[in-house]
């Protein structure tokens, strides 16, 4: 089984893509320059790469989704990271 772990590249992906991608009043200011290293800002992008990590882990997929109502396109978007974004540890039974 593989464990995938989202490193310090692939949180910068995800900020960016949620900058991107989501309504400024998705993140409340929590992805801003002054705020990116705050705990609370740390947590989220944690729930983030959580969630994108549990997708990865179960090999059904390699994006999450982000709700049509948080984008800025009012469509369903998707969030993913590159491999470069993505440590990958092989784990024994």
């Amino acid at each position: 089984m593989k464990k995938h772990t989202i490193n310090e590249n692939g949180m910068q992906q995800i900020v960016d893509q949620l900058k991107s991608q989501c309504k400024p009043s998705v993140f409340d200011g929590w992805l801003e320059d002054d705020l990116i290293v705050s705990r609370r800002s740390q947590e989220m992008l944690s729930a983030w790469a959580s969630e994108l990590e549990e997708v990865l882990d179960s090999g059904n997929g390699d994006e999450i989704e982000i709700s049509q109502h948080d984008t800025i396109s009012g469509h369903t978007e998707h969030l993913s990271v590159t491999a470069e974004g993505i440590d990958i540890v092989e784990e024994k039974p």
